[in-house]
């Protein structure tokens, strides 16, 4: 007997049954939002707007990658806003304070690893549920970004090494063009 595989036809209604909707929901979300912004503004499409979009985008990528890795081993933080934040805080004050850029970029990532210690902390010696370790240690680093910055006013950065300045651009290629201009990548 011969173990043929048979060839299944897929109707329109198999395409847009509900577990598929639902499977696909983020990307049919993506889609109509694509689709309303292209209609409202003819410059949405433009590769100006759109490498500016990602480019906007690129810092909640690296933090939206390393979340992904919590979530996918069953975790999951609500503290990484706080670590984001203080981690950008605690560079810029040290930059501020005439340091190093390379210290300064240390410090940030010590901060980070810090905030994740205590998390760790709490939810393994203390025993405190990681919802609640993870959103008192939010509170707790965004407070004090509130109390630091005197309710959240920018900080300012008037000399700033050019390495840093690299990293906080987000962009390691310019390409200029006659028809779109500066397009950062």
């Amino acid at each position: 007997m011969d173990n043929i595989a048979e060839k299944r036809t897929v109707s329109i209604s198999d395409m847009f049954s509900l577990r598929n909707v639902l499977r696909y929901s983020t990307l049919i979300a993506f889609v109509l939002v694509v689709i309303f912004f292209s209609l409202t503004s003819p410059l949405f499409l433009q590769a100006n707007n759109l490498v500016n979009i990602l480019s906007q985008a690129s810092m909640l990528m690296f933090v939206a990658t390393g979340l992904t890795f919590i979530v996918v081993i069953g975790g999951v933080d609500l503290s990484i806003a706080a670590a984001y934040g203080l981690a950008g805080l605690v560079s810029v004050s040290m930059l501020q304070s005439g340091m190093n850029w390379f210290a300064a970029l240390l410090g940030g990532i010590f901060i980070c690893v810090l905030l994740g210690l205590i998390n760790s902390f709490l939810v393994v010696k203390v025993r405190i549920s990681v919802w609640l370790a993870t959103l008192g240690t939010l509170f707790i680093g965004e407070s004090i970004e509130k109390i630091f910055t005197r309710g959240g006013a920018p900080i300012y950065l008037p000399k700033m090494h050019e390495a840093f300045q690299f990293l906080g651009r987000g962009s390691v290629l310019l390409i200029f063009s006659k028809t779109m201009g500066r397009i950062d990548f």
